[in-house]
């Protein structure tokens, strides 16, 4: 893959993952080159951090292997990222767990750079300030000025505190 479509995907991904087999020296060289521009592309074109996951395929082949698991763990340590080793041809749980993992940290890195959200604060005001005391129920009805019915939040209540004699409620 050539950089400028290497940079391409990566301005858009939310996680790599950079998968070599471990029966092949060769794929292994080739993901430690991918390692290699991707992170040259974070330093120069001011690419996002993402998750990136080191996947070692073929662990079924454990008799053809070329790669040790020391190599595959190292690559992972130098780049600061996680090292799994799975078998597609397999039991698909240990590539479903790779990704689902992968999943959860895309969504705790989105989480870390959430933009804060504002804090928004009212003035509380008293229906009963303005109206009279002296004033029946009938009388409010008659004048258009009947008591509201309460808003119900949906499981969420709202804060208020006085301030110099002031209701405010915290959003």
């Amino acid at each position: 893959m050539d950089s400028e479509n290497l940079e391409r995907y990566l301005r858009w991904s939310d996680a790599v993952v950079v998968v070599y087999s471990i029966t092949s020296k060769q794929s292994y060289q080739h993901a430690k080159g991918l390692f290699q521009e991707i992170a040259e592309l974070q330093k120069t074109k001011e690419i996002h951090e993402f998750p990136v996951v080191v996947l070692g395929n073929k662990n079924e082949m454990e008799r053809y292997r070329q790669v040790s698991k020391l190599d595959g763990a190292a690559l992972a340590k130098q780049y600061a990222c996680s090292y799994h080793e799975v078998s597609a041809a397999g039991e698909y749980d240990d590539v479903a767990y790779v990704f689902h993992e992968t999943v959860r940290e895309i969504k705790r890195e989105q989480e870390r750079h959430m933009p804060l959200k504002p804090l928004f604060i009212s003035e509380e005001k008293s229906m009963n300030s303005s109206i009279s005391p002296n004033i029946t129920s009938k009388d409010r009805t008659r004048i258009g000025t009947s008591p509201k019915a309460p808003k119900v939040l949906p499981k969420r209540t709202v804060h208020s505190f006085k301030f110099f004699n002031k209701g405010f409620k915290i959003f």
